[in-house]
């Protein structure tokens, strides 16, 4: 009997959905087009925020000054964070630790070592309670 291929798995369930397994290599390429993007808008803004600001004055620069400049940013930033966390959700259970973890993304410092943490470990060997191998959706068993 003939191996079925595996299912295509899209942007949308890459992005948004917590179900599945996600192994190293899409995770941190997810991730890097996350952090692109979002250096690019700020990079762009930063650029306006700091040819609006009177260098003569000692105005510090605020996130206000960003979101002026780019009305997409309290858009992006929150979007960011949904897929941040789907992303964070699968690794977590790629290695076939809780989900609930990834609650550790919200605090400030440790969310970037953390995130990295997730990123380094291998993969479960076989299937978990989360999946049947890395980089696939959830699928229910039932005993027979």
């Amino acid at each position: 009997m003939p191996k079925s291929p595996r299912p295509q798995l899209g942007f949308l369930w890459l992005f948004l959905s917590p179900f599945g397994r996600l192994s190293r290599q899409p995770f941190w390429l997810a991730m890097g087009l996350m952090w692109c993007i979002m250096f690019i808008a700020f990079n762009v803004t930063a650029g306006q925020v700091l040819s609006s600001i009177d260098p003569n004055t000692a105005t510090p620069i605020t996130i206000d000054h960003f979101i002026s400049q780019n009305s997409l940013l309290p858009f992006m930033i929150p979007a960011t964070k949904v897929f941040e966390l789907a992303l964070v959700i699968k690794r977590l259970q790629d290695r076939g630790w809780n989900g609930f973890l990834a609650l550790f993304t919200f605090l400030p410092l440790l969310n970037f070592l953390f995130i990295f943490f997730v990123g380094i470990q291998p993969s479960e060997k076989g299937p978990n309670k989360y999946g049947p191998t890395p980089d696939s959706k959830y699928t229910r068993t039932r005993n027979k």
